[in-house]
């Protein structure tokens, strides 16, 4: 069966409402969804992909300590979802394949996996180095003024329990 071409009613119909409902399925019910945003991008219609260059990433990582994910997307004319998806990145951070000496590190760096928020995006909402590596937690003996400032913003809060 042969697809029929595009008559100038149906390009017609895209160009008055696709820029408000992407969904024209209904107004031209022999074309599905797929059809739709192709022919509209012939038309052009939408905006072209543009690539992600290592200024703009740089731009966006920069913002990303101080603007919201909203606020970041209008300011470099790109939709909030891929914001969100450079900044955050839908990989997870790899799991810890050794207990760190200290296991209030150990347990934010789980909480990090659990939420999905790399270590580098929880360094940078903080404002501090990399105060989780093994090297600095020797150091400073699991007394890191980050740590408490990290459990707070993970949703955590410190107390101690002594023995008897």
């Amino acid at each position: 069966m042969s697809v029929p071409r595009w008559s100038q009613v149906e390009d017609d119909l895209l160009r008055e409402h696709f820029r408000s409902n992407r969904d024209c399925t209904e107004l031209i019910p022999c074309r599905t969804k797929d059809a739709i945003k192709s022919r509209a991008r012939t038309l052009g219609l939408t905006q072209p992909d543009t690539p992600w260059t290592a200024a703009l990433v740089r731009r966006v990582s920069r913002m990303a300590a101080h603007y919201t994910d909203e606020e970041i997307a209008s300011a470099v004319g790109r939709t909030v979802a891929a914001v969100r998806d450079k900044i955050s990145g839908l990989r997870r951070p790899p799991r810890m394949r050794f207990p760190s000496a200290a296991p209030i590190a150990s347990d934010i760096r789980e909480r990090c996996y659990a939420e999905r928020i790399s270590l580098q995006k929880l360094y940078r909402f903080i404002g501090t180095d990399r105060f989780l590596a093994e090297r600095r937690i020797r150091r400073y003996n699991a007394i890191h003024p980050a740590l408490s400032d990290a459990v707070r913003i993970l949703g955590g809060e410190l107390y101690v329990e002594w023995e008897d």
